[in-house]
């Protein structure tokens, strides 16, 4: 069996560290699990990027493939596109699949089926009461 860590690059979404006092005064969406939606992800919350260490590989980009993998109701999208820079907290991972190997909207369907959230939870030896997937069983 092929891991998808393999033909993607995985990370977590952006911890600010600090607390988000001015939400909706900036330059960068900021995703946060509240905005997401059965039809896509709502775009509420901005931030100054400049105003936090963000790197990178926190910027979402076309294709990518958002996954919350905390609580017992996980689930994936696909992200488009949406004007400005677009960064998800660390609620989410951000899987950035080679689509050479892999399609993101496949990748997203595959990632909640129930049957493939029994098995990469399966594997997590964590005390946690909240389920979650880690990043190594992808």
């Amino acid at each position: 069996m092929v891991m998808i860590k393999n033909i993607s690059e995985i990370s977590t979404g952006f911890n600010p560290r600090k607390r988000m006092t001015e939400l909706n005064k900036g330059d960068t969406y900021f995703i946060q699990p509240g905005n997401l939606e059965i039809g896509g992800i709502s775009f509420d919350h901005r931030i100054n990027a400049a105003a936090f260490p963000i790197k990178e590989r926190h910027y979402l980009k076309k294709g990518d493939v958002l996954f919350i993998a905390k609580g017992s109701r996980p689930a994936a999208w696909v992200f488009e596109s949406a004007g400005l820079p677009v960064v998800p907290n660390s609620s989410f991972l951000i899987i950035r699949p080679d689509t050479g190997q892999l399609l993101p909207y496949f990748l997203a369907w595959w990632l909640c089926r129930p049957e493939t959230l029994v098995q990469l939870q399966g594997g997590n030896t964590s005390r946690s009461v909240v389920p979650f997937v880690s990043m190594t069983n992808l």
